[in-house]
């Protein structure tokens, strides 16, 4: 973690620069990724029921 004031690399976690003496800021948390939207072949199809089970059977 580098100091805004000064520069100097701080370890990580450090409230404040071991240098200068300054506030440090804490880096943000990662943001996770978005999830990507359903594959339009895989989504499930809903609604068709046994007879069309049967139906695809059948031929």
């Amino acid at each position: 973690m580098f100091c805004p004031n000064c520069g100097k690399d701080n370890l990580p976690g450090a409230v404040f620069c071991i240098d200068c003496g300054a506030r440090l800021q804490p880096a943000p948390d990662p943001q996770p990724a978005p999830c990507p939207p359903p594959d339009e072949a895989r989504a499930p199809v809903l609604g068709l029921g046994q007879f069309t089970l049967m139906e695809l059977v059948a031929r």
